[in-house]
C-alpha cells in the first residue's frame, strides 16, 4: 500500500492519470467528491468517522486498492500507519501563485477564505501568510511515527517518470494537465516579478526547505529512495486488455467530469 498526497498545483493531477493508466482499479482516489471517489474508500472514510476503525480497514483491505491517491487521505494514514506516503511538490512561491489564481477563478462552495479571494477581499500576500509552513506542517504530519515519506518534484518529473518506468514498468508520462488559461500564466508572471522577494522573507523556511529537497534528486539520493520504497508495493502496471480498458474509461469520466465543473 501507498498513500498518495495529492496538493494543488504540484502535478498531482498529472500524477493521477499517470497511475490510473498503469495500476486500473489498483489505484483509489480520496477527494471527498462523490462521483470521483472509490467507494470503497468512501465507505472506509464513513466507518472510520461512526467509530469502527477495524470495518474500515476490512474495506480498504476489500478494495484491492495499491495506491490511494487525493486531497483527502488523512483517514488512510491513520488506518495504515506503516504504509509509505508520498507527495509531490513545487518551488513554494510558484505553487501558492497558481494556487492564488486558480482561487480567483474557482467556485469553492463553504470556503470563505477562497470566496474572499475570488471576490477581491484578499490579496496574495494574505494566501502565503496561511500558507507560510504550508511544506513543513504537510512533511511533519506524513513523517510522525517514521513513516517512509516519498518526496518528488514538479521541476523533477523526468527523473520521477524514469522511476517509476524503471521499477514498475509503468508505461507513458505525467504530461501536463489542467493547464492554466493564458491570462492566468500572464498573471503568474507579474506576481513572480513582483514578489520575489518573499523567498528570503516570508517563504524563507519554505524555500529553505524545497532547495535541501532539490538536492536530493540532483545527487541520486532521491530516486534511490523512491526505487527501494517501490519494489516492494505491488503497483506494477497492468497488463490485460480488460484492466486498461477499464482505466481508460476511469480516466474518460474523470475528465468529463472536470470538464463539466
Amino acid at each position: 500500500m501507498l498513500i498518495s498526497v495529492h496538493v494543488q498545483k504540484t502535478a498531482g493531477t498529472a500524477f493521477r492519470t499517470f497511475a490510473q493508466r498503469n495500476l486500473g482499479e489498483r489505484m483509489g482516489l480520496s477527494y471527498a467528491v462523490s462521483d470521483l471517489d472509490d467507494p470503497a474508500l468512501a465507505r472506509a472514510v464513513r466507518e472510520l468517522k461512526a467509530g469502527d476503525p477495524g470495518a474500515a480497514r476490512r474495506a480498504v483491505a476489500e478494495s484491492g486498492v495499491r495506491l490511494i491517491h487525493g486531497h483527502k487521505v488523512k483517514p488512510f494514514l491513520e488506518l495504515c500507519p506503516d504504509a509509505p506516503a508520498m507527495i509531490w511538490l513545487r518551488d513554494p512561491l510558484s505553487r501558492l501563485i497558481s494556487e492564488f489564481l486558480h482561487l480567483r477563478r474557482a467556485q469553492n462552495p463553504g470556503d470563505d477564505f477562497a470566496a474572499g479571494i475570488r471576490d477581491g477581499e484578499h490579496a496574495f500576500t494574505d494566501l502565503v501568510a496561511k500558507r507560510n509552513r504550508f511544506y513543513a506542517d504537510h512533511l511533519a504530519a506524513l513523517r510522525a511515527g517514521g513513516r517512509p515519506t516519498l518526496i518528488f518534484l514538479s521541476e523533477c518529473a523526468d527523473e520521477a517518470e524514469g522511476v517509476f518506468r524503471d521499477v514498475l514498468d509503468w508505461r507513458g508520462g505525467l504530461g501536463r494537465v489542467n493547464a492554466a488559461p493564458q491570462q492566468d500564466e500572464d498573471a503568474a508572471r507579474s506576481l513572480e516579478s513582483e514578489h520575489a522577494a518573499l523567498r528570503n522573507t516570508a517563504l524563507a523556511e519554505e524555500s529553505a526547505l524545497f532547495e535541501d529537497i532539490v538536492a536530493t534528486w540532483r545527487s541520486g539520493d532521491a530516486q534511490a529512495a523512491a526505487r527501494d520504497a517501490l519494489r516492494s508495493g505491488g503497483l506494477q502496471r497492468i497488463s490485460s486488455i480488460a484492466a486498461v480498458a477499464r482505466s481508460e474509461l476511469t480516466r474518460i469520466k474523470d475528465l468529463v467530469r472536470r470538464l463539466r465543473a
